[in-house]
């Protein structure tokens, strides 16, 4: 329920702050193997039904995904929306993130606490290079690449994405308050996914 009210909001954020316009407006999507590329697979489903061409592409193999993230992937799959495969085709998964305007970045939410590597390493530069031509970049809760507590890279400035927007999920994450994260952030704009106000507040009690 909540990844479901997550993509519904994001959904809603991308069309507040971008209008994409025509139905032949394509968007792509990064997805990571956990929560925040289920996410983005269940954001494909809401930007196809409004009429865009979405491409997915994966970081892992659906066959890898758990839980949410997998049933969200085996969704989209059955809807025929097309899936690619960094690990298994890179070269196909940079040229569909550097051929349209708009990109989502569902690769890592907060839980990642090291800095990406290898196939997610270039995705990333990838989608910065297409920002740089001119296309616009969703970071779905937390730019992937970037402290979601401490609002600084895990590695370096460039293996963290620049986005446009920053749709974050439930509560503000304390990074993305930071002056020194706007460069990675763009404008920040809160989603309320359906958590208890209870336990947020709880959460907001606990923090230092």
């Amino acid at each position: 329920v909540l990844m479901e009210n997550a993509a519904r909001s994001i959904a809603l954020a991308i069309h507040h702050f971008f209008p994409l316009g025509p139905s032949t407006q394509t968007v792509a999507i990064a997805c990571g193997p956990g929560n925040n590329g289920g996410d983005g697979f269940a954001l494909a489903r809401h930007l196809h039904n409004a009429g865009h061409a979405v491409t997915l592409v994966s970081l892992s193999p659906l066959a890898r995904l758990r839980d949410e993230s997998l049933t969200n992937a085996t969704i989209a799959q059955r809807m025929g929306l097309p899936i690619l495969c960094a690990a298994s085709d890179l070269p196909t998964s940079l040229t569909a993130l550097g051929s349209t305007r708009l990109i989502v970045d569902a690769l890592f939410g907060t839980g990642l606490s090291r800095p990406p590597e290898a196939a997610a390493l270039t995705l990333i530069h990838a989608m910065n290079a297409a920002r740089a031509r001119g296309s616009r970049i969703i970071a779905i809760d937390v730019p992937s690449g970037l402290n979601a507590d401490t609002g600084h890279p895990l590695s370096t400035p460039d293996s963290t994405i620049r986005a446009d927007l920053t749709v974050t999920l439930a509560a503000m994450k304390a990074g993305l308050t930071k002056p020194h994260a706007q460069p990675f952030t763009g404008s920040v704009t809160l989603a309320e996914i359906g958590l208890p106000i209870e336990l947020l507040a709880q959460l907001a009690a606990a923090q230092p």
